[in-house]
């Protein structure tokens, strides 16, 4: 996971050239570099309760979710009212699947900030990770009616989320609604046209739901699970040439990547096409 709408924090105080060096580094994306220059500003006293809260953001950019939840607490340690802090210990907690202490860590953070969308987003994140899809779409929907953002990716993100949450709530109209908005924001993300195919398929306008599935791939030619979806539809329709040179491209990419569950899933629709099937090399 990679949280790109997430900006480290700089000290009130004069700010220490490491702890400086260190938020340049993150907004780089170079994490490793940037723990090191947050561990360097810890040794100063009036920066290290922001640098050990940096440190910890940088480390779950890393999925190095332990020692994050021990920088943040180390950071909460020194300043209890440091929301930052509180913040990103929740993301490691849901970093790690421990879901209660993350919902507590949101909670506290929504106490301190009750006007970051952040809090509601990352509520949203944990919700959806438990299957409860109305109240991730509660804290999505809270998240844009406390945001002032101005970074069209971050809106695109918690409408593209909010999208997936409406998808699996089966609420298809408004996950088409949402996702028609995080592509607006964002034409070039997959990943949101190949969810709104699903839910054009889910109302039965499967044309529709063939022009996304095309889509991602045409953004992603490798994305497996697009050529079964299409395929499937493909057979649907009673297109068999079209739904086996589906079925025989995602089985090549599923086996490329490892994924024989799926590879086997989609060599045996071919089995049930072709006769005999065609190999997959």
């Amino acid at each position: 996971m990679t949280y790109w709408c997430w900006t480290p924090a700089v000290s009130a105080a004069p700010v220490h050239p490491a702890l400086q060096q260190g938020v340049a580094h993150y907004q780089a994306g170079h994490y490793s570099k940037a723990i090191t220059a947050f561990t360097e500003a810890i040794a100063d006293p009036t920066s290290r309760a922001v640098a050990y809260s940096n440190r910890c953001l940088a480390q779950i950019q890393l999925a190095a979710y332990a020692p994050a939840i021990a920088d943040c607490s180390l950071a909460l340690n020194l300043r209890p009212a440091n929301a930052e802090a509180v913040l990103n210990r929740g993301l490691a907690h849901y970093g790690r699947a421990e879901y209660a202490a993350a919902l507590a860590d949101f909670d506290q953070a929504r106490q301190l900030q009750p006007d970051d969308h952040r809090v509601y987003y990352n509520r949203g994140l944990v919700q959806f990770a438990q299957h409860r899809y109305a109240q991730a779409i509660a804290d999505y929907t809270q998240a844009l009616a406390v945001s002032q953002l101005q970074d069209q990716h971050c809106q695109a993100m918690i409408h593209r989320d909010r999208g997936l949450a409406y998808l699996a709530n089966r609420q298809l109209a408004r996950a088409i609604a949402d996702l028609d908005t995080a592509i607006q924001f964002e034409p070039a993300v997959a990943q949101s046209y190949f969810n709104r195919a699903q839910a054009y398929g889910g109302q039965g306008d499967f044309d529709a739901a063939l022009r996304d599935y095309s889509q991602v791939l045409a953004l992603a030619p490798e994305h497996a699970p697009s050529y079964y979806q299409r395929g499937l539809l493909q057979q649907k329709l009673g297109r068999l040439p079209a739904a086996i040179a589906d079925f025989q491209r995602a089985a090549r990419q599923f086996r490329a990547q490892g994924m024989e569950t799926a590879y086997r899933r989609a060599y045996l629709r071919l089995e049930r096409l072709a006769s005999p099937p065609t190999a997959i090399g």
